[in-house]
């Protein structure tokens, strides 16, 4: 379910791209920037992050950063300038930089050889999943949603996806997690 809520909140911004334009007044350029800032950081927290998962174990650092990322994602709400804009997309690459190393991670100690390329094939269908359910998601948020409680329908849409993930984390990870036993090696 993370792995599905990290490709949905990364095309969020290209959903809500025009409503930036339109409610706050950004250029296609600033919308296009903040969403490919969010890969700087991401690129450079991936690895600290994947290393935090064998000093503080698994279950719990993927909820914390689950949970900071639906924290990050929420804020966005509040992101009515270039700058803003900028900083929240920053945050959320620091925050979602371990998701997919932390995935990887658990595949490869708890799916038997044998199964991985079974298993593995499960997180990169969620990227085609993710845009078949977060685009009409999306479109509930932007439209029907839109100026409801003072609010315009993008940041519906991202204080919805940053309490949806918040909500994740918080099931998951910020407690320690039992996730299994380790496969056996040969």
């Amino acid at each position: 379910v993370v792995v599905l809520l990290t490709f949905i909140d990364r095309a969020s911004i290209g959903l809500a791209a025009p409503s930036l334009i339109h409610d706050v007044g950004l250029t296609r350029q600033e919308v296009g920037l903040a969403s490919a800032l969010m890969f700087v950081t991401y690129g450079v927290f991936m690895m600290p992050s994947a290393l935090l998962f064998s000093r503080l174990g698994i279950g719990r650092w993927i909820g914390v950063i689950v949970i900071a990322w639906g924290v990050v994602t929420a804020a966005t709400a509040a992101a009515t300038t270039p700058g803003a804009l900028y900083a929240c997309r920053l945050a959320l690459g620091a925050a979602e930089a371990g998701t997919m190393p932390g995935c990887w991670f658990l595949l490869s100690r708890f799916v038997p050889e044998n199964e991985m390329a079974y298993a593995y094939s499960f997180p990169l269908a969620f990227t085609a999943a993710a845009q078949v359910i977060g685009g009409p998601l999306a479109a509930l948020f932007l439209g029907p949603l839109h100026n409801v409680g003072g609010l315009r329908g993008w940041q519906w849409l991202f204080l919805g996806e940053g309490g949806c993930v918040c909500g994740g984390g918080r099931g998951r990870g910020a407690r320690p997690a039992r996730v299994g036993t380790p496969k056996k090696t040969p």
